[in-house]
């Protein structure tokens, strides 16, 4: 890798907590009835093993040889007209300015061992803070985090889909602006300097990616007015040419194994309550603990550290100890309350970059618009709590290796006579003290002695795993078994897993339109008409515990409108759930069309009328 030299100047250093995700305990004899051995659980009525609290940050600046700020000349802004390239002819990518490093910092960088600040100072130039916003709402700021550029020729910033989702919980738009703020210099505070729009959403790695297309101002304002080098004002739309920073080296993730050293970069994010806190690029050590996976994506879906991170690192890049792009840091769900531990690692992003590599810079980039699956098998938005759990996954193996459990062999059908069910789900958001139960069913017969209640002592976040063991060589009892996990009262997460047996085929009846959804009655929703900015599709199904995707087609007057992605499916076995379509302009006259598919295979399909 070349490493490129910059003046030193401070960075911020981030204390980190190692966060306990192992959740462990020994096995209860099973009983046996009539010949068939029963299965185990093995925390019943334990409680999980608390988390230590986060360390209190005490930032400490980066020792550097360079003159202190106040002894260096006042730096010019970090966009210049005279550093702007002449804007692209349409269709061409144009070339960004570049910060390169000359005479003695040249052969510096060349040495066998480089000056780790100034190395560190070089990664902290390509991240930067990503702000989503309402200028109508006070504050302004809706949600923030952290990302990091990864192609400065079109423009592209890699981030977390949740800081970027457009669509809050009953499918309405969250926010009407994406800015950008870059530190000039390593160790300084941010400035709004750039408008982006979403580029690509891949919902399965839940992974964004945005385009630059403009200068700001501030918050709120309209872009900027930038020169060229040929004396024309013209719009900061210029794609490539406005983003003067250095783009990320793009690493292997595949090839990290346990114990290795990381590197996370980010900025802290701001403060809830409104108060006035520092926002300058922080760096955190940390070191790869593991992995976690699901039926999806497979035994890497997630990397595992010992680092605990505010939430503003969400969408923050991760390095390798060589400076090699290897990850995004990531929340299971944006909460600003709740510390960021996991990371989704770099090789799932590879489609998603390319996606919006090649997308034409002039089309509007339309997001999936869908439930979000906070409460499986109804319709309704989430509960206001915070609270959330991702559905259990199952796994047929598992590693046990200096405290943590690491799953492998994930999935939702296993082979027959299973001598232990490995199973694990992340929680968010639970308060300590509140009541946790996982209550377990073998078909439709609650299982007692399997389930469990504890109080939670494991702090916002947490990866609970488990296994469900039979004390009978023979292993579990073949068939359907359902784990339910409930906190404080509702069910938040149901899973459904298959011992060498038939699987359900999904069934989607029901098909009816709206425009914003009830918060408070499942399935209803305002009326569809003319104007209204989204047109949403709910439907009721069954038989839907082994489907992982769902998509659907729209149709305007028999016309392809729109075809989404697929995106994983949160439903669990049956219920209410919707789709819809967000509209620019709002919803027009005609026939609207839905195609309903699970697993690509239609399901169901619908139409509507609209008129004025």
């Amino acid at each position: 890798m070349r490493r490129r030299a910059l003046p030193l100047l401070a960075l911020i250093v981030l204390a980190v907590a190692a966060v306990g995700c192992e959740r462990a305990g020994d096995l209860i004899p099973g009983e046996a009835a009539d010949a068939t051995p029963e299965a185990t659980a093995t925390t019943a009525n334990q409680a999980p093993a608390a988390v230590p609290a986060a360390p209190e940050v005490v930032p400490e600046p980066v020792t550097a040889s360079a003159p202190a700020p106040e002894a260096t000349p006042a730096l010019a802004p970090l966009l210049l007209p005279t550093e702007l390239r002449p804007v692209a002819a349409a269709g061409e990518p144009a070339a960004a300015a570049a910060v390169e490093p000359t005479g003695d910092a040249d052969e510096a960088l060349d040495d066998d061992q480089p000056d780790p600040d100034e190395f560190r100072a070089w990664l902290a130039r390509s991240v930067v803070q990503v702000l989503v916003t309402d200028p109508d709402m006070n504050p302004p700021v809706v949600r923030d985090g952290s990302g990091v550029v990864v192609d400065v020729d079109h423009g592209l910033i890699l981030t977390s889909a949740h800081v970027v989702d457009p669509f809050r919980d009953d499918g309405t738009r969250r926010y009407s602006q994406i800015a950008i703020a870059v530190s000039p210099v390593p160790g300084e505070e941010p400035v709004v300097t750039y408008r982006a729009t979403l580029a690509a959403i891949d919902p399965a790695s839940e992974l964004a990616v945005l385009r630059v297309d403009g200068l700001l101002d501030a918050i709120g304002s309209p872009e900027a007015t930038v020169s060229s080098e040929a004396g024309e004002d013209v719009a900061g739309s210029t794609g490539g040419a406005i983003l003067v920073l250095p783009e990320a080296e793009i690493g292997d993730s595949g090839m990290l194994t346990s114990g290795d050293s990381l590197l996370i970069l980010g900025h802290p994010g701001l403060d809830p309550s409104g108060a006035v806190t520092t926002q300058a690029v922080t760096i955190t050590e940390a070191t790869l603990t593991g992995a976690r996976g699901d039926s999806r994506l497979g035994d890497r879906a997630w990397l595992k550290t010992d680092a605990w991170l505010p939430h503003g690192y969400a969408g923050a890049p991760v390095f390798t100890s060589d400076g090699e792009l290897i990850g995004i840091a990531a929340q299971p769900a944006y909460d600003g309350a709740v510390p960021v531990s996991q990371v989704r690692p770099l090789e799932l992003a590879a489609r998603v970059i390319e996606q919006a590599r090649s997308a034409d810079r002039e089309a509007l980039f339309i997001a999936p618009l869908s439930h979000p699956g906070r409460v499986p098998g109804t319709s309704l938005a989430a509960p206001g709590d915070g609270i959330v759990l991702s559905a259990p996954q199952f796994a047929a193996e598992v590693i046990e290796e200096d405290g943590e459990r690491n799953l492998f062999d994930y999935g939702r059908s296993f082979s027959w006579r299973t001598r232990e069910l490995q199973y694990e789900f992340v929680a968010q958001g639970i308060p300590n003290d509140a009541i946790v139960q996982e209550f377990w069913y073998y078909y439709d017969s609650f299982q007692d002695h399997l389930s469990s209640t504890y109080r939670w002592t494991r702090g916002p976040f947490a990866v609970v795993s488990d296994r469900l063991a039979s004390a009978n060589p023979s292993g579990i009892p073949d068939g359907r078994w359902t784990l339910e996990v409930w906190v404080d009262g509702p069910r938040r997460a149901p899973g459904r897993a298959y011992g060498a047996v038939w699987t359900p085929t999904p069934f989607v009846t029901g098909l009816r339109f709206g425009s914003t959804m009830s918060r408070v009655e499942q399935g209803k929703a305002e009326p569809a008409r003319a104007g209204s900015p989204q047109l949403l599709a709910f439907f009721d199904y069954q038989g839907a515990s082994t489907t992982e995707r769902l998509s659907w087609r729209v149709y305007r007057n028999g016309e392809l409108a729109y075809e989404s992605p697929a995106v994983p499916w949160r439903g669990g076995e049956s219920g209410t759930w919707w789709v819809g379509l967000p509209f620019e302009d709002g919803l027009t006259t005609g026939t609207w069309s839905f195609e309903i598919f699970f697993d690509d295979v239609e399901r169901a399909s619908g139409s509507i009328s609209v008129r004025r």
